[in-house]
């Protein structure tokens, strides 16, 4: 690292381009990476997830990690960081926040005040959410995941093949596939 900015790594660049091929590919089901330490993958998957969030509505982006403290921590340092960063126009409204949970959904904050009936409209909704999980079965049974990442899956207490098996259809509906599932470690 040269100051304040990080230097360009080769390898930054082959991982956005393995993950635009997984994402563009209908036969690929998701991407595990191999990560050397400090190349700050990990740093560039909270950030993809940051364009996506901000960008597209109706979506969720999950995260695990070794346990749901160690996933918020990383929430807070690189998506929470990035994301309070951004230049007013390109910051989504937060409907709610948890930054010790590691969780955010973008919307608008508010209810069904008097006089103020169209103030919460669906089409006015951004509506996508992130939220980190602890390392267990069924964490992400809760909705339908555009993205799951498993962050250092081999240091996880319990089974990762029974934690995959239980949540691996948080990226489907029913034999449909619509998310995909990265492994990072």
């Amino acid at each position: 690292m040269k100051g304040d900015y990080f230097d360009f790594r080769v390898f930054q660049l082959e991982f956005f381009y393995l993950i635009y091929h997984t994402d563009i590919s209908e036969h690929i089901l998701g991407l595990f990476i191999s990560k050397p330490k400090k190349t700050g993958i990990t740093n560039l998957v909270w950030l993809i997830f940051l364009n996506r969030i901000t960008m597209t509505k109706n979506i969720n982006l999950g995260n695990m990690n070794i346990d749901q403290d160690k996933g918020a921590k990383t929430f807070r340092d690189h998506f929470l960081y990035s994301f309070n960063g951004l230049p007013p126009a390109f910051k989504a409204q937060v409907k709610t926040k948890s930054e010790a949970d590691g969780k955010i959904t973008f919307g608008k904050s508010g209810g069904s005040k008097k006089g103020n009936a169209s103030f919460n409209e669906y089409e006015d909704e951004l509506g996508s959410s992130v939220l980190c999980v602890p390392a267990v079965s069924h964490a992400f049974d809760v909705d339908v995941f555009t993205i799951l990442w498993y962050d250092e899956p081999p240091k996880y207490k319990s089974d990762f093949g029974e934690i995959y098996r239980s949540n691996s259809a948080g990226t489907s509906i029913q034999d449909y596939i619509v998310g995909k599932i990265y492994l990072t470690s």
